[in-house]
């Protein structure tokens, strides 16, 4: 019996790259603290690197039949990988509008989309779930953390 062939999907390979990015952009904005402050991003980084590596070996260079490679496309906003191409458009747009809109409004829009876009039936379930999640992340981050995030005006409120 012949092991199953793997071949990596580009659409889900995106997020990998991102978190990669990520993780770069952070390692260069630390780059002139001393060694003991980044101790513990450098080992997670190594640790979560070493499993990243693995995946790309398992999948992008094991053997794949020639005659069943597909093709390399990118379709994320056509094909089957759309979804893919609505998170990673949503997300965009979502960073475009926080400094407009604040980030309660902001992230109330992403997650309607969100789950609406990924195939939820439900309007009053999305709705209630995102005014839920808002709610929350609102009073944790906003009131009892007080950090400063971009917030929308309107009159003595601020959402």
């Amino acid at each position: 019996m012949d092991k199953p062939k793997r071949a990596i999907n580009w659409g889900e390979a995106i997020v990998p790259g991102i978190g990669l990015a990520f993780i770069v952009a952070y390692f260069i904005q630390v780059i002139n603290l001393p060694w003991i402050a980044v101790y513990w991003p450098v080992l997670i980084a190594v640790i979560m690197g070493s499993l990243w590596i693995m995946i790309l070996f398992l999948f992008v260079f094991s053997r794949v039949d020639q005659a069943n490679r597909r093709k390399f496309s990118i379709s994320w906003f056509w094909g089957k990988g759309r979804k893919m191409g609505l998170v990673l458009s949503a997300f965009i747009g979502y960073l475009l509008a926080l400094p407009y809109l604040g980030f309660s409004i902001s992230n109330l829009c992403l997650l309607i989309l969100l789950f609406r876009g990924l195939g939820s039936k439900k309007w009053m379930q999305n709705i209630v779930t995102a005014f839920i999640t808002v709610f929350l992340l609102h009073i944790a981050l906003i009131v009892f953390l007080k950090m400063s995030l971009p917030q929308l005006s309107i009159g003595k409120f601020n959402i």
